[in-house]
């Protein structure tokens, strides 16, 4: 009895334990990994601009006294940063399956990496479909390297992966003066779908071995700079080829015409970056998905089944997050419908009448088939995260009582019944009444 007693609060007291380790915090929790404190100071308007919008930054060096990132399944962090390029080993507590797991686990990472990179970085980084350029190799561009500074290894570039510039629908601002950069170059999986490059270099940049004096076949815009990572349910990962991309020195570098540090290209795209990165920047929400009967008010509940050749009408609100939090309309021009039972029967584009309103409206009628059918809207483009939403229907037949008295196609076969009736008609009238019996008799 007293060894029953004992385990029964031995487990109270373990779920206690467990449930005041992670206590609730207000902000967002972002973890920053170390290699080096002096980080800290030279990334300071990084960390400061982090600080304003809301993280909560705990800063730890990489070894094996950092501590653990969870508890069981549940996470002290929401975010983590990765600042750590010469890190010759992830070893317990944080290892190289604790932060693939971390994202995998709806969380988030930045990782930074240099010219010297080391391996453990290298392959957290292949896991995303991307990899830096070989070891010794940095990005060099003789042609805008002096715009700030004489240093050969610093290259600038205004190269946004078109997708994402602010200008064409995208979330990365285009900036007023390059983006300064010293590091090394990154190579994008082209067969992975999820990875994709954020600032590719200029034409004129090429990657350089300064020990062996080798020139690598990469240049230009197949050197990609920035590159991001998305997953099917929108856990994100950036990856950056230069550590000093953040620096203070770098965002001083590059100071607009006004001379404030909120002019800086480097602080501007930092910002976005990991605004992107943490999921305030570039995030949808599809809601109050609904359809009907064509002049038919809809009710609060979606109907489970239309008849064939019905005239639908099908509506969804699609809101686009802010960095402060808020939600304002998403206005896009190229969000499709799908109505689908094996293959799609209908592929749509989604009209937004007013750009004020969230709400997107397709018309269509019920294919002439029976079935059970699916309202489907799919939106997968760079940068924002990936809709995929959908609601089931039935497609039925009429009603023995619904179909009309007298169909069109069958007005040939109605036309032949009383022309049978006629024709019977007047053939017993001529029989009886003819005098074919008499002629037979007086010929006897």
């Amino acid at each position: 009895m007293k060894v029953v007693s004992s385990l029964i609060l031995s487990l109270l007291f373990g779920a206690l334990i467990k449930s005041d380790v992670i206590p609730k915090k207000s902000g967002i929790q972002t973890l920053v990994l170390l290699d080096d404190y002096s980080i800290v100071e030279s990334h300071s308007i990084f960390f400061d601009s982090l600080q304003r919008d809301g993280h909560v930054l705990q800063y730890e060096m990489i070894s094996s006294n950092t501590p653990t990132i969870k508890y069981y399944e549940e996470y002290y962090y929401d975010n983590i940063i990765l600042m750590a390029p010469s890190v010759k080993e992830l070893k317990t507590p944080i290892t190289h399956q604790d932060l693939l797991d971390f994202v995998q686990a709806n969380h988030n990472i930045m990782i930074f990496g240099d010219a010297d990179v080391k391996k453990p970085i290298r392959s957290l980084v292949n896991e995303f479909g991307m990899e830096f350029e070989n070891v010794g190799y940095e990005v060099r561009d003789y042609e805008h390297s002096r715009i700030y500074t004489n240093e050969n290894n610093l290259v600038v570039s205004k190269n946004l992966f078109t997708p994402f510039k602010k200008e064409s629908n995208g979330i990365f601002t285009v900036p007023e003066t390059s983006i300064a950069f010293t590091g090394v170059g990154l190579n994008i999986d082209q067969a992975n779908n999820f990875a994709f490059p954020i600032l590719r270099a200029e034409k004129s940049t090429f990657s350089f071995n300064k020990e062996n004096n080798e020139v690598s076949k990469l240049s230009g815009e197949q050197l990609t700079l920035v590159a991001g990572y998305q997953t099917r349910k929108n856990h994100r990962v950036s990856v950056s080829g230069s550590l000093g991309l953040c620096s203070n020195n770098h965002m001083l570098l590059t100071v607009g015409k006004n001379g404030s540090i909120q002019s800086s290209a480097n602080y501007v795209f930092c910002k976005e970056l990991y605004q992107w990165t943490f999921q305030q920047r570039g995030v949808l929400k599809l809601s109050n998905l609904r359809h009907n009967k064509k002049d038919e008010k809809w009710e609060g509940v979606n109907p489970e089944n239309y008849r064939v050749l019905d005239e639908l009408e099908f509506n969804v609100d699609i809101h686009q997050k802010l960095p402060d939090g808020t939600y304002v309309p998403f206005v896009a021009d190229d969000i499709q419908l799908e109505f689908i039972k094996l293959d799609p029967h209908y592929r749509i584009f989604l009209k937004q009448e007013d750009k004020t309103s969230p709400t997107y409206h397709a018309a269509l009628k019920a294919p002439d088939a029976l079935g059970v059918f699916k309202f489907k809207v799919t939106y997968w483009r760079y940068g924002y995260s990936f809709l995929d939403e959908e609601t089931v229907v039935s497609v039925i037949q009429f009603r023995h009582d619904e179909y009309p008295r007298f169909l069109r196609v069958a007005y040939p076969y109605y036309y032949n019944i009383f022309i049978m009736m006629g024709a019977g008609f007047l053939f017993i009238v001529f029989f009886l009444y003819s005098d074919v019996g008499n002629t037979k008799q007086k010929q006897n």
